[in-house]
């Protein structure tokens, strides 16, 4: 058999697939992808730096993100917080194992879809100029008391300001990127480009507190729809969660499976 990503097999291959394609609708860089049967790389432009690794396992893989070696043990919090299996590598002697020093397995679609965080905060630090993953993440244990500085009155999408990005990342991450109110998913609505997409509300409004507040992204912060997030603000302050549920006309959206045909999906280049 060729040792190339055809030969791997066919449910890793797709999840391989499955993840470039996600990463490449949820960033403004690009992505080249190096094919192997066994293990795939994924490099990210701008820089051509090393973004991760996938291996090819029985019908799972084994993503291995760029990040500095010694915040691996928050990662490893970070994919547990996630419901995600990690494994630590025990040498860091190269440079190579040094930048991708933990690997997290993904045996399904929902799995990645928890992965897929992970995966942007490595992006936004390449984005930041930074080489390996230098972001703070002290506190990121985000299954107990995790907290972030939130950087003054912004955007309650969060996109401004890099721990804000990593609050919200951390909030999507363990509550899953659906709404909270009515249950819409955007992935099953729009296919590829709606994965991991959603908006993220403040329980407390972002306009009553201040600059040095410590957003905890589990107990201060909840994913909403668009149209959710707009109706919750109606007023001031804004309609709870389960305000806005009981005023929802006909019950919880259930909007129609999509099929993301990602048996079909062979992209080597994006």
């Amino acid at each position: 058999m060729p040792n190339k990503h055809e030969g791997a097999d066919e449910d890793s291959r797709r999840l391989c697939d499955l993840l470039l394609e996600a990463v490449q609708a949820n960033t403004d860089g690009t992505l080249r992808r190096y094919e192997a049967q066994t293990c795939c790389s994924v490099d990210y432009a701008p820089g051509n730096v090393r973004l991760y690794y996938v291996y090819h396992g029985r019908r799972r893989i084994s993503v291995w993100p760029r990040w500095a070696s010694g915040d691996s043990d928050d990662l490893k919090r970070l994919a547990t917080s996630a419901s995600l299996t990690a494994g630590t590598r025990k040498k860091t002697a190269t440079t190579w194992a040094q930048n991708h020093p933990l690997n997290i397995y993904v045996n399904d679609q929902p799995e990645l879809e928890r992965l897929l965080p992970i995966i942007r905060l490595a992006t936004e630090a390449i984005d930041a100029g930074k080489t390996t993953h230098t972001i703070e993440m002290t506190a990121f244990e985000i299954d107990s008391n995790g907290s972030f500085p939130e950087g003054g009155r912004i955007a309650v999408t969060l996109n401004a300001y890099e721990r804000s990005r990593t609050a919200r990342n951390a909030c999507v991450a363990y509550y899953g990127a659906l709404c909270l109110a009515c249950g819409f998913d955007f992935e099953k609505r729009y296919g590829l480009i709606g994965l991991g997409f959603i908006h993220v509300h403040h329980v407390v409004p972002i306009a009553s507190i201040g600059s040095d507040y410590q957003v905890d992204p589990i107990k201060d912060l909840r994913p909403v729809c668009a149209n959710c997030h707009e109706m919750l603000h109606r007023r001031s302050p804004p309609y709870s969660i389960d305000e806005l549920k009981s005023r929802l006309v006909g019950g919880s959206v259930q909007p129609p499976a999509i099929d993301t045909a990602l048996g079909s999906s062979r992209v080597r280049t994006v």
